[in-house]
């Protein structure tokens, strides 16, 4: 199972906070909190999940080839970048 703290430096590195792992992963801050609180345990695929998710994120600024802002106000369209991506077009998110 992955560790919280990789997880920890990956939100630190992107710069986002725990309501937008959140809102990135479709997983409620009720149950990401916890965990990275060391609280709970979170199931292996939900915290694959949450990694993947960080990595496509990382991926996707360098795709685009900027520090893109991933906040709220662009929320839905990275959201539909990161799909893009997950779906291998990423010479389409690239030429964007």
């Amino acid at each position: 199972m992955l560790d919280r703290k990789i997880i920890e430096d990956r939100m630190t590195t992107l710069g986002l906070s725990l309501a937008q792992v959140a809102a990135y992963t479709g997983i409620g801050t009720s149950r990401l909190s916890p965990w990275l609180s060391g609280q709970r345990n979170l199931p292996a695929p939900v915290t694959q999940h949450v990694y993947q998710t960080l990595v496509a994120l990382e991926k996707l600024q360098l795709a685009v080839g900027e520090d893109i802002p991933l906040d709220f106000r662009q929320i839905v369209k990275i959201r539909e970048l990161l799909e893009r991506l997950r779906k291998d077009e990423i010479a389409a998110v690239a030429s964007r």
